[in-house]
């Protein structure tokens, strides 16, 4: 298309758009593209199309939920008043339909861009809400509250650095392809990297969500991996993913200094299954060695520094009981105290008629506002 046709249908979708939730965030994004400049004003619309294509189309009281959980925590999580970067829930097919956050850059010229931040949601827009599965909305927001926040991670890249130099010495003093590559390894997954694509922010963002979230968030992750115990190699070494097991166990760390101790215990369950089933990868050098034990705890130290400095409020047990006894009058809820709620609401209702009766009408009272 040229850039013309472009323009049109970026005002064709505009008006298409007129009284629909996101209509603002739309005139954003348009207004930002036409004001590029002449060297980038063609990637800047063509991010522009691509944004407003994955806008969800239909106005669903579902969506304004969502739309409320998106701005409530992202405030909360952020320290601020407002809102400082768009952020677009995104319920497409062609993205998986599974949990995850990225960030895309609407360029303004050479040099600098409007971050816009892009939220995939695990279903599609015509499907139900799971309530159940959005502690990972948290979790997804958190990445977008630490798209700034290199600096937390210096102190973290130190202690990486004195590792790295130890697996030097040691490849160089025996000439030891292993060191050589666990040296690589460490460097590869450890480094905090502005996409966040690292093992550090997401120890940081799972620590920040169990301080929210607590049982809730063990939950979540239990129901995540459970029924996938036998297809998965909890051990798997990846560098955009955190090994599962590591992650389980950073978990249970985080779990226990908040006070959790016997709510993640399933977690505990988990380990020792996947122990059992995965042997020799539990055993596996380069796996154990990797598995740095202070370079988890740096990054949950990060995370509670983050939430420490921005005021995040830290769910305990006494609030936990507090917020289940007033559950059922669901007109107050908002961003962690519905998705609290509603875990209190399924454990009380064992995901019964009565839970999804209260998530009927949790729905109505968002079309009633």
């Amino acid at each position: 298309m040229t850039e013309q046709e472009i323009v049109k249908e970026l005002g064709a979708a505009m008006d298409r758009m007129r009284g629909h939730p996101l209509a603002d965030t739309a005139r954003i994004i348009v207004e930002t593209a036409l004001r590029s400049d002449l060297g980038c004003r063609r990637k800047a619309l063509e991010e522009a199309h691509f944004l407003l294509q994955v806008m969800p189309k239909t106005e669903t009281d579902e969506l304004h939920i969502d739309l409320s959980l998106i701005l409530n925590l992202g405030i909360l999580l952020n320290g601020l008043s407002r809102l400082d970067r768009p952020i677009i829930p995104v319920y497409h097919e062609a993205f998986g339909l599974e949990w995850g956050h990225t960030a895309r850059k609407l360029h303004t010229d050479a040099r600098t861009w409007q971050p816009v931040h892009l939220i995939f949601m695990n279903r599609t827009e015509q499907q139900p809400l799971d309530l159940l599965g959005y502690p990972w909305l948290v979790h997804e927001l958190v990445h977008y509250a630490f798209a700034n926040q290199l600096p937390l991670f210096y102190q973290g890249h130190q202690i990486l650095n004195t590792r790295v130099q130890q697996w030097n010495l040691a490849s160089l003093a025996v000439n030891d392809p292993v060191s050589q590559q666990i040296t690589k390894d460490f460097r590869t997954y450890w480094i905090p990297k502005e996409s966040q694509f690292d093992w550090p922010h997401e120890i940081a963002v799972d620590a920040v969500c169990m301080l929210l979230l607590g049982p809730v968030y063990v939950s979540a992750l239990q129901r995540e991996y459970a029924d996938a115990t036998d297809t998965i190699n909890a051990y798997q070494i990846e560098p955009d993913h955190i090994p599962i097991e590591l992650r389980t166990q950073a978990m249970i760390r985080i779990g226990e200094q908040l006070g959790w101790e016997a709510e993640v215990e399933p977690l505990r369950l988990l380990q020792q299954q996947w122990q059992r089933q995965w042997p020799e990868a539990a055993r596996a050098s380069r796996y154990r060695t990797l598995r740095d034990h202070a370079l988890i705890a740096e990054a949950q130290r990060a995370a509670l520094e983050y939430a420490t400095s921005v005021r995040l409020p830290q769910l305990t047990p006494a609030r936990l009981t507090e917020l289940s006894a007033a559950a059922e009058d669901v007109a107050p809820l908002q961003g962690l105290d519905l998705i609290i709620s509603a875990w209190c609401m399924y454990q009380r209702h064992q995901g019964g008629e009565g839970y999804a009766t209260w998530t009927a009408r949790l729905l109505q009272s968002f079309a009633d506002e």
